[in-house]
């Protein structure tokens, strides 16, 4: 009879520890999230995107490597959620010197990615958030949108969230900050 109290117990406490899964695609934004839900990418939406992706703008290739993977979000206060999303990494190389204008390609971590998915995408197009705390904080948005025709090409489209920097320790204070990424819209073509 103790042994059976005592599975009982342990029993009762793991079930509320078990995470609830969402469907990606239910998701309209995360400021209500419960505490330990798992927002996976059931339907597989964002597998489409997985890969390495080029295409060429203004003398510059863009190598852009998106990676499906699961982030743990935490607060201060405990609460907690997981969340299936593509990290995205990308290098910069000018076409008439063969120079890497800018490489993530090598950064470690996922949380250190500049570029991350937001939600599992409308129709045939995925958003894309894109942040540089090392260009002061520059942002913007990323539209990937698939072609259905054919997978392995997909349309990049980039809109730049205006701001004003107001700290002048930013390097680029009173100066036009540099944006590494292509601000135009263009065809990427899966190589791998």
């Amino acid at each position: 009879m103790k042994n059976l109290i005592v599975i009982i117990a342990i029993v009762g406490t793991l079930i509320p520890c078990r995470a609830q899964i969402v469907s990606l695609e239910q998701v309209v934004n995360f400021t209500n999230a419960q505490s330990g839900t798992y927002y996976k990418d059931i339907a597989n939406n964002l597998q489409p995107y997985v890969g390495t992706w080029e295409g060429t703008w203004e003398d510059k290739i863009f190598t852009l490597v998106l990676s499906k993977v699961t982030i743990n979000q935490t607060f201060p206060d405990g609460a907690y959620y997981l969340e299936d999303l593509l990290i995205g990494k990308y290098k910069v190389v000018d076409t008439n010197t063969n120079n890497i204008l800018f490489n993530t390609l090598l950064i470690s971590g996922n949380e250190n990615a500049k570029i991350h998915s937001a939600g599992a995408g409308i129709g045939n197009d995925l958003r894309f958030d894109y942040s540089d705390p090392e260009l002061c904080g520059v942002s913007g948005t990323i539209i990937l949108s698939k072609n259905n025709d054919n997978l392995n090409h997909m349309r990049y489209t980039f809109f730049h969230n205006g701001m004003i920097i107001f700290e002048e320790d930013c390097p680029y204070f009173n100066v036009p900050i540099p944006i590494p990424i292509p601000t135009v819209s263009f065809d990427l073509i899966r190589v791998q």
